[in-house]
């Protein structure tokens, strides 16, 4: 189903570059993109999600957690090259953000 218009709170676009399809928000894409996505990153993705503390973690939470940015940032660069297109995403800047955050607790501490 694409995204409608004023659809409901609990979904989100596909993550994969141009796609519209509602997905469910502990999904990062639709079927049809997360098929494309070689196994090895699916279970990254995956394992990532598994390791939050949380039953069922928020997007807030989901976005906050470096392995798991990262794990969907190599899902979506995945896609957008064998696609052609630009592999610039909201997710590799969480990860790149997070990871600075983190070196910055270090130094300081």
């Amino acid at each position: 189903m694409l995204f409608p218009k004023g659809s409901r709170a609990n979904t989100h676009a596909c993550e994969a570059k141009g796609c519209m399809w509602a997905t469910e928000p502990r999904l990062p894409m639709c079927a049809n993109h997360w098929l494309r996505v070689p196994s090895r990153i699916q279970a990254d993705v995956w394992n990532a999600y598994r390791a939050m503390p949380q039953r069922t973690p928020t997007r807030d939470e989901l976005m906050s957690d470096l392995g798991y940015v990262s794990a969907v940032a190599d899902a979506i660069e995945h896609l957008a090259a064998a696609d052609g297109r630009d592999p610039s995403n909201r997710y590799r800047l969480a990860a790149d953000q997070i990871a600075e955050a983190r070196a910055g607790e270090l130094v300081v501490a």
